[in-house]
């Protein structure tokens, strides 16, 4: 595993999440070790001995959390997670539910093993975390959060991502689309009051750079409505099916696992919609349909 410096004791391991490691005098902070159990065995082995080891995570899924078992495991690490966050990182079936809205099988979707997570210690942001804040960025989940070094280094977990997962996804994952609107529109505000940032799933930036692919994750999120109400207009649609015709348009392969995924941004879109007076859920023998109000 090759470490990148990002500044006086910060280290990025690479991986989609990438995990930041931020080493001080007498302790390690670990953040989002990642979505591979055999991650948290590499992580502990780059470590070494004599320091007091501690993970932070951004928000409670699954790519984030799978490598934390082994972590801990090999250097008794404490877990420590934003409230909101909490009773999905210890419990797997809530966490799966999130997106499914029901028991969900393994099968259904492609995603990291769905651990559940000895939880330490929980925190309410924003706050401190010894010389760390805790930045509230909800929108990808309910209670995600950010973490800042005292030198600017912010990692943004998954608040926004990079160019290459937004042209692959076309829909990012977001489960309130109001709410991520705000957060991003604020990082894009102070992106130039950070050093550095760094998004989960997608390359360290900062600057200009930063502020790019900021826009670019607004304007994935400003175009959705547009979209949605384009095929609206052809007749009323379910949100898996709006879900499918976005996907398909931009030239996305679909299948289960995308759609199950990315039917929950459209979902909370079109709940955003509703209370905006712009459409309107009706009931008929296919299920949940909507239609332009």
């Amino acid at each position: 595993m090759e470490l990148k410096k990002l500044g006086k004791g910060a280290l990025l391991a690479p991986g989609s999440p990438g995990t930041l490691i931020l080493s001080f005098e007498a302790e390690v902070w670990i953040v989002d070790p990642g979505s591979r159990p055999q991650r948290g065995e590499e992580l502990a082995r780059r470590l070494g001995k004599g320091k007091r080891v501690q993970i932070l995570i951004t928000h409670s899924h699954s790519d984030h959390l799978a490598a934390i078992p082994k972590l801990v495991e090999f250097t008794g690490a404490k877990v420590i997670c934003p409230s909101l966050e909490s009773c999905s990182a210890r419990n797997a079936e809530i966490r799966k539910a999130m997106g499914f809205g029901a028991k969900r099988s393994e099968r259904l979707t492609k995603v990291a093993p769905a651990l559940s997570v000895k939880v330490d210690e929980i925190f309410d942001p924003p706050c401190r975390l010894g010389s760390l804040e805790a930045v509230p960025l909800p929108g990808h989940s309910f209670g995600h959060v950010g973490y800042l070094t005292e030198d600017g280094l912010l990692y943004a977990g998954d608040a926004f991502f990079g160019d290459k997962l937004l042209r692959s996804v076309v829909i990012p994952y977001f489960i309130d689309y109001e709410t991520s609107l705000e957060t991003i529109r604020t990082l894009l505000e102070e992106a130039r009051d950070y050093r550095k940032i760094v998004p989960s799933h997608g390359p360290v930036c900062e600057g200009k750079k930063a502020e790019d692919m900021l826009k670019a994750n607004l304007n994935a999120l400003e175009n959705l409505p547009k979209k949605v109400m384009k095929f609206l207009e052809r007749g009323p649609v379910s949100a898996e099916g709006l879900t499918a015709r976005v996907l398909l348009e931009a030239g996305a392969n679909i299948g289960v696992s995308s759609l199950l995924i990315s039917s929950v941004t459209i979902k909370s879109l079109l709940s955003y919609m509703l209370d905006m007076g712009e459409v309107e859920p009706i009931a008929t023998e296919s299920g949940i349909l909507w239609k332009i109000r």
